[in-house]
């Protein structure tokens, strides 16, 4: 996997939407137009223009509050579109604002163009995956740092990584092979390889995340464990892995991009998965499956897909469910409703076996 192949912010070309330039930003006129639907090309230094930004966050707060998930979802998807109006001008590879980090994916990304522009939030979302990628993502569950690249889901809570450690520390020796199917970063590949699993491969539609793991793989020597692949799900040859691992996304929803496919699911995507599961496994496979009680308790699941499964068809059955509460939300957070949720929510770790085909 080349860079050339990732997915990354499309450039848009000078004077495609003929933004405005304000040369000493007037906050006011530039969060009034860009909520008119205005385009903006920001000047100045990078705290000017996270002034800007902050501002109209706060604009959306006060117009679209979120008092509910749903609501929540108007907010962002307010925000998302006047905030994609704020272009910044890249030129040489710098964005044009006095201050602003140093990038290198910028070059990287966009080697053959001199001159376009970048919305602002793409440009922070950059920045902060090449934090994350330099610095590194430490979890409890591995000895070494996780160096997630830009476009990959990586996992910002733990309570589903110390399920899945705790329950492969009783039953690593079963199994010889493993799939991570949706892998992301890998963090879950790294946690079968530390606990001896030969044979893994690593999963995902997002070309992202091949490349991530692929980049980590070899920092950790682990090309020879570790192998990974661009499929959707289990889009390959029947395997005789005897574990199949899947992380999928939590909450419903429809996806705007590769990255938000691994937080939303789409109608269909766990009768595809337990469909490829039955047919393309062994007998004696065990699928991991990770989920939440979170969309139930915000209103937007009847019934826990997992369930349903086992409930309306005769393909697997459960061997066995663990569940844990989840960490409070940090004292901060000013949800009142999210607050009220993380209360009541568990991850859920389970573990089924496929039923003897009749």
């Amino acid at each position: 996997m080349q860079i050339s192949d990732l997915v990354v912010p499309e450039p848009l070309p000078p004077g495609l939407h003929s933004p405005q330039t304000i040369n000493s930003p007037d906050a006011k006129s530039i969060i009034n137009g860009t909520m008119s639907g205005k385009y903006f090309c920001l000047k100045g230094s990078y705290s000017e223009a996270l002034s800007v930004y902050s501002g109209l966050k706060k604009r959306i707060h006060r117009q679209f509050p979120a008092r509910c998930y749903k609501s929540s979802r108007v907010n962002r998807d307010k925000f998302r579109s006047a905030a994609n109006r704020l272009l910044v001008e890249i030129k040489n590879g710098e964005p044009l604002l006095d201050k602003f980090p140093v990038i290198p994916w910028i070059r990287e990304f966009y080697p053959s163009q001199e001159r376009f522009f970048l919305s602002f939030p793409d440009l922070l979302g950059m920045n902060g995956a090449w934090q994350w990628y330099r610095k590194g993502v430490h979890y409890p569950v591995l000895d070494h740092p996780v160096h997630p690249f830009y476009g990959v889901y990586f996992p910002t809570r733990i309570e589903h990584l110390l399920l899945f450690d705790s329950w492969l520390k009783k039953n690593r020796d079963n199994f010889s092979g493993a799939i991570d199917t949706g892998a992301g970063s890998g963090v879950l590949s790294f946690i079968m390889a530390k606990h001896g699993i030969k044979k893994i491969r690593a999963t995902d539609i997002n070309p992202n995340s091949i490349f991530s793991i692929e980049e980590n793989l070899k920092l950790l020597d682990l090309k020879s464990t570790i192998k990974a692949h661009k499929a959707h799900l289990l889009d390959i040859e029947e395997s005789s892995a005897g574990l199949i691992v899947f992380n999928p996304p939590w909450i419903p929803g429809e996806s705007l991009n590769l990255t938000d496919k691994a937080i939303y699911f789409e109608s269909g995507l766990f009768d595809d998965f337990f469909h490829s599961a039955y047919i393309k496994t062994i007998p004696e496979v065990r699928i991991a499956i990770f989920f939440s009680n979170f969309a139930m308790l915000a209103g937007l699941l009847k019934e826990n897909p997992i369930e349903r499964e086992l409930e309306k068809n005769n393909r697997f059955c459960l061997i066995e469910k663990i569940e844990t509460q989840v960490s409070p939300p940090s004292p901060k957070n000013k949800n009142k409703w999210l607050k009220g949720i993380r209360k009541r929510e568990e991850t859920e770790l389970w573990i089924l076996g496929k039923r003897k085909q009749s």
